[in-house]
Protein backbone atom coordinates (compact mmCIF):
# COMPACT_ATOMS: atom_id res chain seq x y z
CA UNK A 1 0.00 0.00 0.00
CA UNK A 2 1.25 3.49 -0.90
CA UNK A 3 1.62 6.24 1.67
CA UNK A 4 1.21 9.86 0.60
CA UNK A 5 1.45 13.27 2.20
CA UNK A 6 -0.97 15.89 0.85
CA UNK A 7 -0.25 19.50 1.84
CA UNK A 8 -2.23 22.66 1.25
CA UNK A 9 -0.33 25.97 1.09
CA UNK A 10 -1.60 29.49 0.58
CA UNK A 11 0.69 31.16 -1.98
CA UNK A 12 0.30 34.55 -0.37
CA UNK A 13 1.26 37.57 -2.45
CA UNK A 14 4.44 39.35 -1.33
CA UNK A 15 6.70 42.18 -2.39
CA UNK A 16 9.90 40.13 -2.18
CA UNK A 17 10.60 36.53 -3.08
CA UNK A 18 11.26 35.31 0.43
CA UNK A 19 9.44 32.98 2.78
CA UNK A 20 6.88 34.35 5.19
CA UNK A 21 7.35 33.64 8.93
CA UNK A 22 4.55 31.09 8.70
CA UNK A 23 6.19 29.28 5.78
CA UNK A 24 9.54 29.23 7.60
CA UNK A 25 7.86 27.74 10.66
CA UNK A 26 6.16 24.94 8.73
CA UNK A 27 9.25 24.14 6.69
CA UNK A 28 11.32 23.94 9.88
CA UNK A 29 8.75 21.59 11.37
CA UNK A 30 8.63 19.39 8.29
CA UNK A 31 12.42 19.10 8.18
CA UNK A 32 12.59 17.42 11.57
CA UNK A 33 10.49 14.40 10.62
CA UNK A 34 11.26 11.21 8.74
CA UNK A 35 10.06 11.47 5.15
CA UNK A 36 11.05 7.93 4.23
CA UNK A 37 7.60 6.63 5.18
CA UNK A 38 6.10 8.51 2.23
CA UNK A 39 6.06 7.19 -1.33
CA UNK A 40 4.84 10.54 -2.57
CA UNK A 41 4.31 14.11 -1.43
CA UNK A 42 1.63 16.14 -3.21
CA UNK A 43 1.62 19.87 -2.50
CA UNK A 44 -1.10 22.19 -3.80
CA UNK A 45 -0.34 25.92 -3.67
CA UNK A 46 -3.41 28.16 -3.77
CA UNK A 47 -2.13 31.27 -5.55
CA UNK A 48 -3.49 34.79 -5.15
CA UNK A 49 -2.33 35.28 -8.74
CA UNK A 50 -2.14 31.93 -10.51
CA UNK A 51 -0.09 33.56 -13.28
CA UNK A 52 2.65 34.65 -10.87
CA UNK A 53 5.17 32.11 -12.11
CA UNK A 54 8.10 33.69 -10.29
CA UNK A 55 6.43 33.15 -6.90
CA UNK A 56 5.31 29.66 -7.81
CA UNK A 57 8.79 28.64 -8.96
CA UNK A 58 10.34 30.18 -5.85
CA UNK A 59 8.05 28.22 -3.53
CA UNK A 60 8.49 25.09 -5.61
CA UNK A 61 12.28 25.30 -5.31
CA UNK A 62 12.10 25.76 -1.54
CA UNK A 63 9.73 22.82 -1.15
CA UNK A 64 11.70 20.50 -3.40
CA UNK A 65 14.72 21.08 -1.18
CA UNK A 66 12.72 20.15 1.91
CA UNK A 67 11.50 16.92 0.32
CA UNK A 68 14.67 16.06 -1.61
CA UNK A 69 14.68 12.64 0.09
CA UNK A 70 11.23 11.67 -1.27
CA UNK A 71 11.15 9.76 -4.54
CA UNK A 72 8.08 11.49 -5.96
CA UNK A 73 7.17 15.11 -5.21
CA UNK A 74 4.27 16.64 -7.13
CA UNK A 75 3.87 20.40 -6.66
CA UNK A 76 0.76 21.94 -8.19
CA UNK A 77 -1.01 25.28 -8.14
CA UNK A 78 -4.58 26.48 -8.25
CA UNK A 79 -6.49 29.72 -7.88
CA UNK A 80 -6.91 30.80 -4.28
CA UNK A 81 -10.46 31.51 -3.14
CA UNK A 82 -11.05 32.92 0.34
CA UNK A 83 -14.46 31.22 0.45
CA UNK A 84 -12.94 27.82 -0.27
CA UNK A 85 -9.68 27.97 1.71
CA UNK A 86 -8.05 24.53 2.02
CA UNK A 87 -11.08 22.86 0.43
CA UNK A 88 -9.37 23.43 -2.95
CA UNK A 89 -6.76 20.87 -1.90
CA UNK A 90 -8.66 18.58 0.43
CA UNK A 91 -11.59 17.91 -1.91
CA UNK A 92 -9.71 16.69 -5.03
CA UNK A 93 -6.67 15.14 -3.35
CA UNK A 94 -8.26 13.53 -0.29
CA UNK A 95 -12.06 13.23 -0.33
CA UNK A 96 -12.38 12.46 -4.04
CA UNK A 97 -9.80 9.68 -3.68
CA UNK A 98 -11.80 7.61 -1.22
CA UNK A 99 -11.51 4.03 -2.44
CA UNK A 100 -7.90 4.22 -3.61
CA UNK A 101 -5.41 1.79 -2.08
CA UNK A 102 -3.45 4.56 -0.35
CA UNK A 103 -2.94 6.06 3.07
CA UNK A 104 -2.90 9.84 3.09
CA UNK A 105 -1.60 12.19 5.73
CA UNK A 106 -3.23 15.57 5.14
CA UNK A 107 -1.91 18.85 6.56
CA UNK A 108 -1.84 22.53 5.72
CA UNK A 109 0.31 25.57 6.45
CA UNK A 110 -1.73 26.85 9.38
CA UNK A 111 -1.25 30.21 11.07
CA UNK A 112 -1.65 32.98 8.49
CA UNK A 113 -4.76 34.32 10.12
CA UNK A 114 -7.09 33.47 12.97
CA UNK A 115 -10.76 34.37 13.27
CA UNK A 116 -11.08 32.60 16.61
CA UNK A 117 -12.87 34.79 19.13
CA UNK A 118 -13.20 33.81 22.75
CA UNK A 119 -15.71 34.88 25.38
CA UNK A 120 -18.02 36.88 23.14
CA UNK A 121 -16.52 40.10 21.86
CA UNK A 122 -13.24 39.71 23.70
CA UNK A 123 -10.36 38.55 21.51
CA UNK A 124 -6.75 37.76 22.27
CA UNK A 125 -4.14 40.14 20.83
CA UNK A 126 -3.07 39.03 17.37
CA UNK A 127 0.49 38.21 18.51
CA UNK A 128 -0.93 35.81 21.11
CA UNK A 129 -3.12 34.13 18.51
CA UNK A 130 -0.12 33.65 16.21
CA UNK A 131 1.84 31.97 19.00
CA UNK A 132 -1.18 29.84 19.86
CA UNK A 133 -1.54 28.64 16.28
CA UNK A 134 2.18 27.89 16.00
CA UNK A 135 1.98 25.75 19.13
CA UNK A 136 -1.19 24.09 17.87
CA UNK A 137 0.57 23.27 14.61
CA UNK A 138 3.58 21.95 16.50
CA UNK A 139 1.33 19.58 18.44
CA UNK A 140 -0.33 18.34 15.27
CA UNK A 141 2.97 17.69 13.50
CA UNK A 142 4.51 15.98 16.49
CA UNK A 143 1.51 13.84 17.37
CA UNK A 144 1.01 12.78 13.77
CA UNK A 145 4.58 12.21 12.61
CA UNK A 146 6.76 11.23 15.59
CA UNK A 147 7.74 7.56 15.36
CA UNK A 148 5.52 6.28 18.18
CA UNK A 149 2.47 7.87 16.58
CA UNK A 150 3.36 6.64 13.09
CA UNK A 151 3.76 3.12 14.47
CA UNK A 152 0.37 3.34 16.19
CA UNK A 153 -1.17 4.73 13.01
CA UNK A 154 0.12 1.81 10.95
CA UNK A 155 -1.09 -0.74 13.47
CA UNK A 156 -4.51 0.90 13.71
CA UNK A 157 -5.07 1.16 9.97
CA UNK A 158 -3.73 -2.37 9.44
CA UNK A 159 -6.52 -3.52 11.77
CA UNK A 160 -9.16 -1.83 9.62
CA UNK A 161 -9.50 1.61 11.21
CA UNK A 162 -10.44 4.39 8.81
CA UNK A 163 -8.75 7.36 10.44
CA UNK A 164 -5.91 8.05 12.86
CA UNK A 165 -5.99 11.48 14.50
CA UNK A 166 -3.91 13.40 17.01
CA UNK A 167 -6.93 14.46 19.09
CA UNK A 168 -10.60 13.56 18.86
CA UNK A 169 -13.04 16.14 20.20
CA UNK A 170 -16.76 15.93 20.81
CA UNK A 171 -19.40 18.43 21.88
CA UNK A 172 -18.38 18.27 25.53
CA UNK A 173 -14.99 19.83 24.70
CA UNK A 174 -16.18 22.97 23.00
CA UNK A 175 -19.75 23.55 24.10
CA UNK A 176 -18.72 26.23 26.60
CA UNK A 177 -17.49 28.54 23.83
CA UNK A 178 -19.43 27.50 20.76
CA UNK A 179 -23.05 27.39 21.91
CA UNK A 180 -24.92 30.37 20.44
CA UNK A 181 -28.52 31.40 19.87
CA UNK A 182 -28.33 29.59 16.53
CA UNK A 183 -27.20 26.34 18.12
CA UNK A 184 -23.82 24.71 18.61
CA UNK A 185 -20.79 24.87 16.34
CA UNK A 186 -21.69 21.65 14.56
CA UNK A 187 -25.35 22.53 14.00
CA UNK A 188 -24.46 25.89 12.51
CA UNK A 189 -21.97 24.36 10.09
CA UNK A 190 -24.35 21.71 8.78
CA UNK A 191 -27.56 23.76 8.72
CA UNK A 192 -26.93 25.20 5.27
CA UNK A 193 -26.19 21.76 3.86
CA UNK A 194 -29.27 20.21 5.42
CA UNK A 195 -31.55 23.04 4.25
CA UNK A 196 -30.54 22.30 0.66
CA UNK A 197 -30.13 18.56 0.95
CA UNK A 198 -32.32 17.30 3.83
CA UNK A 199 -31.77 13.65 2.91
CA UNK A 200 -28.17 13.95 4.07
CA UNK A 201 -29.44 13.36 7.60
CA UNK A 202 -30.35 9.80 6.62
CA UNK A 203 -26.66 8.96 6.36
CA UNK A 204 -25.45 10.40 9.65
CA UNK A 205 -24.09 8.08 12.33
CA UNK A 206 -25.78 9.41 15.44
CA UNK A 207 -22.82 8.78 17.75
CA UNK A 208 -20.49 10.65 15.37
CA UNK A 209 -22.53 13.79 14.76
CA UNK A 210 -20.48 16.01 17.07
CA UNK A 211 -16.90 14.80 16.67
CA UNK A 212 -13.88 16.02 14.76
CA UNK A 213 -10.13 16.31 15.00
CA UNK A 214 -9.20 19.98 15.34
CA UNK A 215 -6.84 21.51 12.83
CA UNK A 216 -7.25 19.04 9.94
CA UNK A 217 -3.95 17.14 10.39
CA UNK A 218 -5.27 13.58 9.98
CA UNK A 219 -4.19 10.19 8.62
CA UNK A 220 -6.74 8.58 6.26
CA UNK A 221 -6.85 5.02 4.96
CA UNK A 222 -8.78 5.63 1.76
CA UNK A 223 -9.53 1.97 1.11
CA UNK A 224 -10.78 1.29 4.64
CA UNK A 225 -13.00 4.37 4.46
CA UNK A 226 -14.57 3.10 1.24
CA UNK A 227 -15.11 -0.31 2.80
CA UNK A 228 -17.32 1.38 5.41
CA UNK A 229 -19.07 4.17 3.48
CA UNK A 230 -18.69 3.09 -0.14
CA UNK A 231 -22.38 2.34 -0.47
CA UNK A 232 -23.27 5.95 0.36
CA UNK A 233 -20.17 7.71 -1.00
CA UNK A 234 -21.87 9.09 -4.13
CA UNK A 235 -24.83 10.31 -2.09
CA UNK A 236 -22.72 12.29 0.38
CA UNK A 237 -20.19 13.72 -2.13
CA UNK A 238 -21.94 17.05 -2.43
CA UNK A 239 -21.60 19.59 -5.23
CA UNK A 240 -18.84 22.19 -4.83
CA UNK A 241 -21.12 25.11 -5.64
CA UNK A 242 -23.73 24.04 -3.10
CA UNK A 243 -21.12 23.86 -0.38
CA UNK A 244 -19.69 27.21 -1.40
CA UNK A 245 -23.06 28.94 -1.59
CA UNK A 246 -24.05 27.89 1.91
CA UNK A 247 -20.61 28.68 3.36
CA UNK A 248 -19.81 25.08 4.24
CA UNK A 249 -16.44 24.65 2.55
CA UNK A 250 -14.24 26.34 5.14
CA UNK A 251 -14.46 23.52 7.70
CA UNK A 252 -15.30 20.73 5.25
CA UNK A 253 -11.98 18.96 5.74
CA UNK A 254 -12.24 19.22 9.52
CA UNK A 255 -15.87 18.26 10.17
CA UNK A 256 -17.64 16.66 7.25
CA UNK A 257 -16.43 13.07 6.93
CA UNK A 258 -16.68 12.33 10.64
CA UNK A 259 -20.50 12.25 10.68
CA UNK A 260 -20.56 9.23 8.39
CA UNK A 261 -17.97 7.05 10.17
CA UNK A 262 -18.56 4.72 13.08
CA UNK A 263 -16.70 5.66 16.24
CA UNK A 264 -15.09 2.24 16.44
CA UNK A 265 -13.39 2.89 13.08
CA UNK A 266 -11.68 6.06 14.31
CA UNK A 267 -8.44 5.88 16.29
CA UNK A 268 -7.28 8.74 18.47
CA UNK A 269 -3.64 8.61 19.62
CA UNK A 270 -3.31 6.85 22.95
CA UNK A 271 0.14 8.01 24.08
CA UNK A 272 -1.07 11.14 25.91
CA UNK A 273 -3.75 10.52 28.51
CA UNK A 274 -6.90 12.64 28.56
CA UNK A 275 -5.95 14.75 25.54
CA UNK A 276 -9.57 15.81 25.13
CA UNK A 277 -9.65 17.10 28.70
CA UNK A 278 -6.32 18.88 28.27
CA UNK A 279 -7.48 20.50 25.05
CA UNK A 280 -10.66 21.72 26.72
CA UNK A 281 -8.63 23.22 29.57
CA UNK A 282 -6.46 25.14 27.09
CA UNK A 283 -9.55 26.92 25.75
Amino acid sequence: MKTEWVIHIWGKEREELKLTPQEKFHIDMIKRYDHSIFDKVLINIAMYDINDLSLFEFLKKELLEVFSDVKEVDIRKCQNDRLLCEYVTYRPYVWDRIGEDVRIFYSHFKGYISNVRILGDCAYPERNMVLNEYYWSYLMYRMSLDKEYVDEMKESLDKGKDIYCWCLLDETNLEHIYITECGDYYTAFFRGIEDNYPNIKDYYVKESMSIHSPGSFVWYDMKNIYNHIGDIYDKISLDDELLKNVGSTIHYCELYIWRFLNIENIQEQTHINNMRKQFSSMQ
